[in-house]
């Protein structure tokens, strides 16, 4: 005799249907809706709120001209506060064997250094000036350099000292 489909549920479905029912009774038997717990793509209830009464705003804009508008206005994006861009200048770009005009956009950004970062570079240039003096003067003690003359300038050993 053959059968064209299945009578009974896969064993796997049985026995997880069978510890339900073990550990809650007829009660736990119940279908349960297969709900995700999170979603990758939601936005968040304030978001979303904002974008609402954005939108009431400007009704008589379609969806794609609301949506250039608001990442424009509001300086926003997926990843939180975006920073701008300016267009520092033009540069002319070989694509798909015809010449075009790109705008070169650059973002201005300003790094503040931590002062232990500047000490530990004010470190450096000292050891740098003391190796180079090194240097120098095992050149004139040698006589290596018969051609070129040494002479006792050295760069300012703290530059970052200026003379008032």
């Amino acid at each position: 005799m053959r059968f064209y489909g299945r009578i009974l549920p896969a064993a796997k479905s049985l026995h997880r249907r069978y510890d339900r029912y073990v550990e809650g009774g007829f009660d736990a038997l119940a279908d349960r809706s297969p709900c995700p717990k999170s979603v990758w793509n939601r936005i968040p209830q304030a978001r979303r709120d904002d974008l609402i009464e954005f939108a009431l705003e400007y009704e008589a804009l379609t969806t794609r001209e609301l949506a250039v508008k608001y990442t424009d206005e509001t300086r926003r994006n997926q990843h939180g506060e975006r920073a701008t861009t300016v267009v520092v200048g033009m540069e002319r770009v070989l694509y798909r064997g015809r010449w075009r005009s790109v705008e070169v956009l650059a973002c201005p950004a300003t790094w503040r250094p931590h002062p232990e970062q500047i000490e530990s570079a004010r470190r450096a240039y000292e050891d740098w000036w003391q190796a180079l003096g090194w240097v120098r003067d095992g050149l004139v003690a040698g006589g290596m350099l018969r051609e070129v003359e040494l002479t006792a300038v050295m760069p300012k050993v703290r530059p970052w000292l200026a003379r008032k």
